[in-house]
Protein backbone atom coordinates (compact mmCIF):
# COMPACT_ATOMS: atom_id res chain seq x y z
CA UNK A 1 0.00 0.00 0.00
CA UNK A 2 2.76 2.43 0.95
CA UNK A 3 4.64 1.69 -2.30
CA UNK A 4 1.43 2.39 -4.28
CA UNK A 5 1.01 5.75 -2.50
CA UNK A 6 4.60 6.76 -3.28
CA UNK A 7 4.15 5.84 -6.96
CA UNK A 8 0.93 7.88 -7.13
CA UNK A 9 2.56 10.86 -5.48
CA UNK A 10 5.55 10.68 -7.84
CA UNK A 11 3.21 10.77 -10.83
CA UNK A 12 1.63 14.08 -9.77
CA UNK A 13 2.81 17.17 -11.64
CA UNK A 14 5.40 19.14 -9.67
CA UNK A 15 3.96 22.53 -10.51
CA UNK A 16 0.65 23.77 -11.74
CA UNK A 17 0.57 25.60 -15.02
CA UNK A 18 -0.26 29.30 -14.98
CA UNK A 19 -3.80 28.48 -16.19
CA UNK A 20 -4.39 26.00 -13.34
CA UNK A 21 -3.25 28.29 -10.52
CA UNK A 22 -5.65 30.52 -8.67
CA UNK A 23 -5.12 34.23 -9.32
CA UNK A 24 -3.04 36.10 -6.77
CA UNK A 25 -4.94 37.52 -3.83
CA UNK A 26 -5.95 41.16 -4.07
CA UNK A 27 -8.34 43.31 -2.03
CA UNK A 28 -10.90 43.07 -4.84
CA UNK A 29 -10.61 39.27 -5.06
CA UNK A 30 -10.92 39.00 -1.28
CA UNK A 31 -14.07 41.11 -1.43
CA UNK A 32 -15.57 38.87 -4.14
CA UNK A 33 -14.93 35.85 -1.88
CA UNK A 34 -16.58 37.70 1.01
CA UNK A 35 -19.62 38.48 -1.16
CA UNK A 36 -19.95 34.76 -1.91
CA UNK A 37 -20.14 34.14 1.85
CA UNK A 38 -22.29 37.17 2.66
CA UNK A 39 -24.03 39.00 -0.20
CA UNK A 40 -24.37 42.01 2.11
CA UNK A 41 -20.62 42.24 2.89
CA UNK A 42 -19.33 45.81 2.97
CA UNK A 43 -15.94 46.83 1.64
CA UNK A 44 -14.07 49.31 3.82
CA UNK A 45 -10.89 51.29 2.98
CA UNK A 46 -8.68 48.71 4.71
CA UNK A 47 -10.86 45.61 4.78
CA UNK A 48 -14.28 44.02 4.84
CA UNK A 49 -17.20 43.84 7.26
CA UNK A 50 -19.52 40.87 6.91
CA UNK A 51 -21.74 38.49 8.86
CA UNK A 52 -21.65 34.69 8.77
CA UNK A 53 -24.34 32.78 10.67
CA UNK A 54 -25.20 35.91 12.71
CA UNK A 55 -21.53 36.39 13.71
CA UNK A 56 -19.90 39.68 12.68
CA UNK A 57 -16.59 39.15 10.90
CA UNK A 58 -14.04 41.91 10.31
CA UNK A 59 -11.23 41.37 7.83
CA UNK A 60 -8.37 43.86 7.82
CA UNK A 61 -5.78 43.69 5.04
CA UNK A 62 -2.46 45.50 5.00
CA UNK A 63 -0.81 44.89 1.64
CA UNK A 64 2.39 46.78 2.55
CA UNK A 65 2.88 44.72 5.73
CA UNK A 66 1.73 41.55 3.89
CA UNK A 67 -0.83 40.73 6.58
CA UNK A 68 -4.49 39.82 6.71
CA UNK A 69 -6.44 39.58 9.96
CA UNK A 70 -9.89 38.03 10.25
CA UNK A 71 -11.54 38.84 13.57
CA UNK A 72 -14.72 37.79 15.34
CA UNK A 73 -15.94 39.01 18.72
CA UNK A 74 -16.35 36.28 21.32
CA UNK A 75 -17.69 38.00 24.43
CA UNK A 76 -17.50 41.08 26.61
CA UNK A 77 -14.13 41.35 28.33
CA UNK A 78 -15.82 42.77 31.41
CA UNK A 79 -16.64 39.95 33.75
CA UNK A 80 -13.89 37.62 32.53
CA UNK A 81 -12.18 35.99 35.49
CA UNK A 82 -8.44 36.20 35.94
CA UNK A 83 -8.29 32.45 35.16
CA UNK A 84 -10.09 33.01 31.83
CA UNK A 85 -7.78 35.88 30.90
CA UNK A 86 -4.75 33.82 31.86
CA UNK A 87 -6.00 30.91 29.74
CA UNK A 88 -6.38 32.97 26.57
CA UNK A 89 -2.95 34.53 27.11
CA UNK A 90 -1.48 31.08 27.64
CA UNK A 91 -3.21 29.85 24.47
CA UNK A 92 -1.63 32.72 22.53
CA UNK A 93 1.75 31.42 23.69
CA UNK A 94 1.54 27.66 23.43
CA UNK A 95 -1.46 26.33 21.51
CA UNK A 96 -2.53 28.97 18.99
CA UNK A 97 -0.57 29.07 15.75
CA UNK A 98 -2.02 31.60 13.31
CA UNK A 99 -5.01 32.26 15.54
CA UNK A 100 -4.83 34.55 18.53
CA UNK A 101 -7.02 36.11 21.17
CA UNK A 102 -7.11 39.87 21.63
CA UNK A 103 -8.86 42.46 23.80
CA UNK A 104 -10.15 45.57 22.06
CA UNK A 105 -13.07 47.93 22.58
CA UNK A 106 -14.19 46.03 25.66
CA UNK A 107 -14.47 42.69 23.79
CA UNK A 108 -12.52 39.46 23.63
CA UNK A 109 -11.78 38.70 19.97
CA UNK A 110 -10.60 35.61 18.10
CA UNK A 111 -8.11 36.76 15.46
CA UNK A 112 -6.69 34.73 12.57
CA UNK A 113 -3.54 36.22 11.04
CA UNK A 114 -2.04 35.18 7.71
CA UNK A 115 0.40 36.64 5.16
CA UNK A 116 -1.76 38.39 2.57
CA UNK A 117 0.26 37.54 -0.55
CA UNK A 118 0.23 33.84 0.29
CA UNK A 119 -3.57 33.59 0.60
CA UNK A 120 -5.14 31.19 -1.88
Amino acid sequence: MFRFLIICLMSLPLALSAQEREPLMSPDRMFQIALALDPEARQQPNGIEMTIKNVPVLIVADIVANRMRAMVPIRLAEGMTSEELERVLQANFDTALDARYALANGLLWAVYIHPFAQLE
